[in-house]
């Protein structure tokens, strides 16, 4: 009796065995277990950086020059302006989309406005035209003949002598007018070399290397030379402020 439980202790004993080697995975002579157990994992597709420039999504920097970019900073631009209030340079803006009324305190004269780039504006009026730098800051409408321009989110664009400077990561394009098609819109003229370096913008300009400094999402190249506007409630009120008299020399 006590032979036979003995024995069969020994066969359960050996069957325990067994079912635990069984479980076991099957180990290659000469590799670790992790060798074999790990399985082959998917490397992680870098993330696209997102162009965005004053609130406007791009997908290549390109896009800055396209009809929905510049009908979305056109709009940005409607309504009264009033440049040098009781001064003798003064005169009032009213932008309704392509349309621009100027008053200089005598009369109103009309102009066609075009956004050719989210940082340059063509003006024309009857047989003379000419393009302009202009930004927006705050309720202020910045215009001048400089370097004027903005930097958004992996995007810079700035604007100097007619020129556009495109500027994404390692990547400058150069556009200008099209003097032999559409003027109301831009051409690529060439690559270039352009830099966004911390609170710097860098690029080949007509007169020769420049830097600009930046100053928060604005690339200025100098303010003495801007004609600053402030946005008015009203045409009617914008008007009223140009006619009062200058203020006197001092």
């Amino acid at each position: 009796m006590r032979r036979a439980l003995c024995l069969g202790v020994v066969l359960l004993c050996t069957a325990c065995n067994r079912s635990d080697q069984s479980a076991k995975p099957a180990v290659r002579r000469g590799l670790a277990p992790e060798a074999v157990q790990a399985e082959p994992t998917e490397m992680p597709t870098p993330r696209k950086r997102q162009l965005r420039l004053a609130g406007v999504e791009l997908k290549q920097v390109e896009q800055t020059l396209e009809a929905p970019t510049l009908s979305a900073f056109a709009k940005k631009l409607d309504g009264s302006w009033l440049f040098g209030a009781a001064s003798a340079s003064a005169q009032a803006w009213k932008i309704d989309g392509e349309r621009l009324t100027v008053w200089d305190g005598k009369a109103e004269h009309q102009r066609t406005l075009s956004v050719l780039a989210p940082c340059l504006l063509r003006i024309d009026a009857g047989d003379h035209q000419r393009t302009v730098g202009f930004a927006l800051r705050g309720g202020q409408l910045l215009v001048g003949g400089d370097a004027l321009g903005l930097r958004g989110e992996h995007v810079a664009a700035v604007c100097d002598g007619g020129r556009v400077f495109l500027q994404s990561g390692k990547r400058c394009v150069v556009f200008g007018e099209d003097l032999f098609g559409d003027q109301r819109s831009l051409k690529k003229i060439r690559d270039s070399d352009c830099q966004l370096i911390d609170d710097t913008f860098s690029f080949d300009s007509v007169d020769g290397k420049r830097s600009i400094p930046v100053d928060g999402d604005l690339i200025i190249g100098s303010e003495s030379r801007l004609q600053v506007a402030r946005r008015l409630s009203s045409w009617d009120r914008a008007k009223e402020l140009v006619d009062l008299p200058a203020a006197p020399a001092r």
